[in-house]
């Protein structure tokens, strides 16, 4: 019984434990009813390294939307040299849409779609560890790259709660990629892969915010590219919790 849970704790925190120079942010899906509607959210990564995320939307017109979101992690560990830096900040333009009115005129099934393009930099040196480093040999990798991205998602919202589904399609690329090993060069170059990134949302709502918390991972195409450059294995799992500022909501009211 005991490994029932114990498995997919371990196949969620392995992510942390290699060399990841892509880190998916939190998947920012307002899911707006009307224009003139905002949210600001801060989310955090379960698994080290720890890491913040913020996002930002707003519908200016109706069935139009702007979102902003950013991913910041600065880690690093006491007598060792091992660090973790990473930022990224990306901006999208949306389109969305609600249906589905209960009897107070609150549309419960929200749909939306949404593209933009990011930028990021990361750099980790991994240095001597009984588990991770055994070979004593201190390591350095960092990279900068660009995303595009299109996200579909669909949410129905009920009065206390909130569920959603979203699919972030990705293209990444590696404008500068650089390996250090004892401060020499082992790897370099330009690399590029696409990747599928589904999440899972459950939100508790609050009259002004909700208390969200969300699955997803990773599913990078059959591209060696991926390896090279992003990550030391195939894909990369996720759980981010955090809460989301709205205006003031009536219960039997939508946002």
């Amino acid at each position: 019984m005991k490994w029932t849970w114990t498995l997919p704790v371990l196949l969620l925190l392995l992510p942390s434990c290699r060399r990841n120079l892509y880190i998916p942010n939190n998947i920012n899906s307002p899911l707006f009813e009307a224009k003139h509607k905002y949210k600001l959210g801060i989310g955090t990564k379960v698994a080290a390294p720890y890491q913040v995320d913020i996002g930002a939307a707003y519908s200016p017109l109706a069935h139009l939307a702007v979102m902003a979101n950013t991913n910041l992690v600065k880690f690093r560990t006491k007598r060792s040299p091992s660090y973790f830096n990473h930022c990224f900040i990306e901006g999208g333009l949306g389109i969305f849409t609600a249906t589905w009115p209960n009897k107070m005129n609150h549309k419960r099934l929200r749909m939306e779609l949404f593209g933009g393009y990011g930028l990021g930099f990361t750099s980790i040196n991994i240095g001597p560890s009984f588990f991770f480093n055994p070979t004593g040999i201190i390591t350095h990798h960092e990279g900068r790259y660009h995303r595009k991205f299109l996200q579909p998602a669909i949410g129905l919202r009920g009065e206390k709660s909130e569920i959603s589904l979203a699919v972030r399609i990705t293209e990444t690329n590696f404008s500068r990629f650089r390996d250090f090993s004892n401060g020499l060069a082992t790897d370099g170059g330009a690399y590029n892969f696409t990747a599928i990134e589904p999440v899972f949302t459950w939100a508790k709502l609050f009259d002004n915010g909700r208390m969200f918390f969300q699955m997803g991972a990773v599913l990078p195409n059959n591209n060696s590219d991926y390896t090279k450059a992003a990550a030391s294995g195939w894909a990369y799992s996720h759980i981010t919790i955090g809460f989301v500022i709205t205006q003031f909501r009536n219960r039997k009211q939508g946002q």
